[in-house]
């Protein structure tokens, strides 16, 4: 068990820490600013510290000539510092592009600055600025999501709702309805990890094509050094070793796989925007991972691996099987979703700080699109709760009519199925948030994506 423990927090330490969406906060000269005066250098503020080796800033005057001879990053990797020959008066424009440090994603923009007593120029929009989501990333980072709260929740139910419960029931079969339950959720882990190492590896590739799109001429080992050594690198390749790791111990059971599990929700909270508010939004996001997994995972579980798993059991233990697990699960999913307001509120305030922003930025609608599409899902949970449950339960405590019974774990299975459904596109506003800057940098400036 130590040894477990201190292998998974070795791995877990080579990700590291880092910040995610390095957008632009602000600029000097300003964008769109009057500089009555000879323009020899700009500096550039990002939200976020960047990969010094993979930024790029032009300055082109209006003839479209490079003006700018070199950057400068600072320490904090937060700023950069543009040396400038701007001979002539005139509009000048700006155009960046940087690579976050945290999961890889590129950052672009433009504007201009005006030198010379000349009308002030404009910002100069650039195409797709902040309004489409990327489809091809959001749907591997919906997969690799998906993966993760999937292999958590396995490991999270067997311990703390499925486990307890075979012991309160007391059922004379109880060690091969354990055995077999391990087996169904072994399926389900060996799903889940090939679904995380193939989201992974295509996001890696992304990372690699976006490092040769900035190397110009670089030789690919170069390239590949560089991506896989980046945090985004680390993060990837550490993710895909916990998954394989969650997967291999379900079939254990005890608390390895939900240790193991803990590690792979926190490689998700290093990469997101809590990681640029600090140890508090970072944990923050982490319970709120929990408590998806806790909820949304352990719904699959109970709907897909639990009725195959027990199909063969004696009828009256079945009965009490399922009235002893749904109350359990139950009380599981009512503290989850108790902990995924409080931390979802938490996370609103520090993304979004004004509520106009909410309706102006593409981070807010889509806030908003998750807000609305997790209500139905509440919904039917609280069928489940205060209709089904106490059916269940009477069932379990005195199985007078053993077809109506049956009937309502029917139904109980249906809405269960139906609420898991629906969390798949919860989970898909989900992965977007991840990928949209926040609400607070993407209304600095708007023309950046």
């Amino acid at each position: 068990m130590r040894q477990a423990m201190a292998l998974l927090l070795l791995v877990a330490a080579l990700a590291g820490r880092a910040e995610a969406h390095a957008t632009l906060e602000r600029a000097e000269p300003a964008p769109n600013s009057l500089v009555l005066k000879r323009l020899s250098g700009l500096s550039l503020v990002f939200s976020e510290p960047v990969d010094p080796t993979r930024i790029r800033i032009q300055v082109l005057d209006r003839r479209a000539r490079r003006v700018d001879r070199y950057v400068e990053v600072s320490p904090d990797r937060r700023s950069a510092a543009v040396q400038v020959e701007a001979r002539e008066v005139g509009v000048y424009t700006v155009a960046w592009r940087v690579i976050s440090q945290v999961d890889g994603h590129p950052s672009q923009g433009a504007y201009t600055v005006t030198v010379g007593a000349l009308a002030p120029g404009a910002f100069a929009e650039l195409a797709g600025a902040e309004r489409r989501l990327p489809p091809v990333p959001l749907a591997l980072r919906w997969l690799t999501l998906l993966a993760s709260l999937a292999l958590a929740g396995c490991a999270m139910t067997w311990r703390l709702v499925i486990v307890p419960a075979l012991q309160e029931t007391g059922a004379p079969d109880a060690s091969a309805l354990s055995e077999r339950v391990r087996a169904a959720l072994t399926k389900v882990g060996i799903a889940g990890a090939v679904a995380a190492a193939t989201g992974n590896a295509a996001e890696m590739a992304l990372l690699i094509r976006q490092a040769a799109d900035l190397a110009g001429g670089t030789a690919m080992g170069a390239v590949l050094a560089d991506a896989l050594g980046s945090p985004p690198g680390r993060l990837i390749a550490t993710r895909v070793v916990l998954a394989i790791t969650v997967a291999a111990l379900l079939r254990r059971g005890g608390w390895p796989p939900l240790i193991a599990a803990a590690f792979l929700l926190l490689t998700h909270s290093l990469a997101s925007h809590a990681g640029a508010r600090g140890g508090a939004a970072v944990a923050a996001d982490w319970l709120h991972l929990a408590a998806a997994a806790a909820w949304v995972g352990g719904l699959a579980v109970v709907a897909f691996a639990l009725p195959p798993a027990w199909r063969g059991a004696d009828p009256g233990v079945r009965a009490r099987l399922w009235g002893t697990l749904v109350a359990r699960f139950s009380r599981t999913a009512a503290a989850s979703v108790a902990l995924l307001v409080a931390t979802g509120v938490y996370a609103a305030m520090q993304h979004v700080p004004a509520v106009r922003e909410l309706r102006d930025t593409l981070y807010g609608l889509t806030l908003i699109a998750k807000i609305a599409l997790l209500l139905p899902v509440l919904a039917l949970a609280a069928v489940n709760r205060f209709l089904l449950r106490p059916r269940l339960e009477q069932a379990a405590r005195a199985p007078a009519d053993p077809e109506a019974a049956a009937r309502t774990r029917r139904t109980f299975l249906r809405t269960v199925r139906a609420e898991s459904a629906l969390s798949l596109a919860v989970v898909l506003a989900a992965a977007a948030l991840t990928i949209l800057p926040p609400a607070r940098n993407a209304a600095t400036l708007p023309y950046q994506y």
